[in-house]
């Protein structure tokens, strides 16, 4: 019998059916042992690996005594090499930073096969409220209105709150530090491909609504979790009357989905993660640039906005018995086959 300590807050164990695990016949000679940061920052018991969201307490989602005690922990885990991590710490720790996470997925997608389908848009980091400073920034790295302007720590509180931000004006209405992207146009509709090592699943979300240029426009402030949960009515995600609906992916999307996982699996050594995409449709005033004008492109181009950790798997299939394969590889265990499990 193996010992795999789990480390996670309530709310993401509940989330991703943790009690369930052990009915999954992948468990069969694992034991599951729940760590409390709360309590201890060291096991009372010896472990053969560990299966985490540590995000949330090396952000600071939790507060600052469990960074803490969140640090010793990873401390002990860099002592004792033996224990297998799932996921390393070191690679979960790399996309805490949007900014270091786009410029990964930015250098990822590049030396892929398939950089004239998946890009990251443009981003650049703005660092004060300095208007005409950062207008000069956005223009360096050839961003144009709107643009959208996210936190610079993707986990975290506050991470998800970002803003569609117009013109010129709007730039004084944001909290700085922030990371700016182009925003680009994507008829309400997200794709979330989730992975498991190299089982892949593609979910599709509501999103944002399409946005053009408008001077004078008020900066849109949202929530993303509010505008992308699935059964909820959310005013930016209705579409305009003269947008498209979303279509339904076509099969070399998905094999452009499984490709995009591969290689963010790859690049950012990573196992149990999403990424984020959308579909570039027309981009009004952005189409301006002809290496990123979307409309009238043979085959659908796809953008990757996010990348995150141990997502919420829901409506992935076999997801938990996917998990226990993925750890008995971990430790050199023999996997359970999909067809021997009730």
């Amino acid at each position: 019998m193996v010992i795999v300590g789990v480390v996670m807050v309530r709310e993401k164990m509940q989330e991703i059916g943790l009690a369930c695990l052990p009915a999954a016949r992948s468990f069969r000679d694992i034991s599951l042992v729940e760590i409390d940061l709360t309590n201890d920052s060291t096991p009372a018991v010896k472990l053969d690996a560990v299966l985490h969201n540590m995000s949330d307490f090396l952000s600071g989602k939790k507060g600052l005594r469990l960074i803490d005690r969140a640090e010793t922990f990873y401390e002990h885990l860099l002592a004792n090499t033996n224990v297998v991590c799932i996921d390393p710490i070191v690679s979960v720790r790399r996309i805490f930073s949007r900014l270091d996470q786009l410029e990964l997925a930015k250098m990822s997608l590049e030396s892929s096969n398939f950089a004239d389908r998946a890009f990251v848009p443009e981003f650049c980091l703005l660092e004060s409220n300095d208007r005409w400073a950062n207008v000069h920034r956005l223009k360096e790295y050839g961003l144009r209105f709107p643009i959208i302007c996210k936190p610079i720590r993707a986990q975290g509180d506050g991470a998800h709150d970002m803003a569609v931000v117009f013109d010129e004006n709007g730039l004084e209405e944001i909290h700085y530090p922030v990371v700016a992207q182009r925003f680009i146009n994507h008829n309400a509709q997200l794709f979330k491909i989730s992975v498991v090592e190299e089982h892949v699943f593609t979910t599709q979300r509501p999103s944002i609504k399409n946005m053009h240029t408008s001077h004078g426009q008020r900066t849109l402030f949202f929530h993303t979790f509010l505008v992308s949960k699935d059964g909820h009515q959310y005013p930016l995600t209705k579409l305009d009357p003269n947008d498209k609906l979303g279509s339904i992916v076509p099969e070399e999307d998905e094999v452009l989905f499984a490709k995009i996982a591969t290689k963010v699996r790859q690049d950012f050594c990573l196992d149990l993660f999403s990424v984020d995409v959308i579909e570039c449709v027309e981009q009004g005033a952005n189409s301006k640039n002809a290496e990123d004008m979307c409309e009238g492109y043979k085959r659908r181009k796809f953008a990757v906005i996010d990348v995150n950790p141990l997502p919420s798997y829901k409506n992935v299939p076999h997801f938990h018995h996917h998990l226990g394969n993925l750890i008995r590889k971990k430790l050199s265990l023999p996997t359970i086959p999909l067809e021997d499990t009730d």
